[in-house]
């Protein structure tokens, strides 16, 4: 019994210092969305409208599914040799994954902008986070897809025409915007009314 007793209590001891018994924060690892990625992760418990916390898990699954085929694909790409690339080009099959994934978070970009209208006032500012990041990363993919493309080739104009690649519209960059401070008064300014002087006509008598 004392022995029963004594095991009982070395596990009860185990299981509450045992740091692998308690719950992990999850780790999401992400190459070329990362930052957006963290940033919805981070963004998601603050978000207390139901619609707007659902779309914001959705488009983080979808963001992790991109940034997995991007990854691949501009890996495939960089890893075409040299003599290919001169004979038939750069990989346009793979630069056409990487282009519909570009396509696709643009949309995304969007979707996010409709997604603030439906938001409250605390949950604006952390949604335009997430657009100006996703902004500027999918600026970078952009980059480094077309670095990829560039080269001479003997027969690439005809691969590209094949594979129908078509280069991706650029994603504008987002300049900040200004919000003009109300509280300030403005100053005025006095109009002066010019003075009318009169003018005198002389009369002659006969």
């Amino acid at each position: 019994m004392f022995f029963t007793f004594s095991s009982t209590l070395t596990l009860a001891k185990n299981d509450k210092v045992n740091p692998s018994n308690q719950p992990k924060p999850t780790q999401i690892k992400a190459k070329y969305l990362d930052q957006t990625i963290q940033k919805i992760e981070v963004v998601k418990p603050k978000v207390k409208t139901p619609q707007v916390k659902e779309e914001l898990e959705q488009i983080q699954a979808e963001q992790i599914e991109s940034d997995k085929t991007i990854d691949s694909s501009l890996n495939k790409i960089s890893t075409r040799s040299g003599l290919a690339k001169l004979v038939i080009g750069p990989d346009y099959k793979n630069a056409g994954a990487v282009r519909s994934e570009i396509v696709h978070l643009q949309n995304q970009v969007r979707q996010l902008t409709r997604l603030e209208s439906k938001a409250s006032t605390s949950e604006k500012t952390a949604i335009q986070e997430s657009i100006s990041s996703l902004n500027e990363e999918l600026l970078a993919i952009e980059t480094r897809l077309n670095e990829s493309l560039k080269g001479f080739s003997l027969f690439g104009w005809l691969n590209k025409l094949l594979t129908g690649f078509v280069s991706p519209v650029s994603t504008p960059e987002i300049t900040p915007t200004i919000t003009p401070d109300l509280s300030v008064t403005p100053s005025v300014v006095p109009t002066i009314e010019p003075t009318i002087v009169p003018t005198l006509t002389p009369t002659t008598t006969p």
